[in-house]
């Protein structure tokens, strides 16, 4: 399992990590402790903690998951 954490702080950035999520060859999850939603899903990130750093993680390729990772990098949690 690959993984990275993330911040997502407004609808807009949902919509946008949603798109990014979306063009992946391989199911993306976002999460914390308690809850874990599919990335492509408006409903399950909408249902999570903002206010908090998001796990995101997947089963894929190292490459695949880097590439993608390189792609969210405006969202990565500091």
């Amino acid at each position: 399992m690959q993984e990275f954490r993330i911040r997502i702080r407004s609808f807009e950035e949902i919509k946008e990590f949603i798109r990014l999520s979306t063009s992946q060859p391989f199911t993306v999850y976002v999460g914390n402790q308690r809850q874990k939603a599919n990335a492509t899903s408006y409903m399950g990130l909408a249902s999570l903690d903002l206010s908090r750093e998001l796990l995101v993680s997947s089963e894929c390729s190292d490459s695949d998951f880097q590439e993608f990772r390189r792609q969210s990098a405006r969202f990565l949690a500091e």
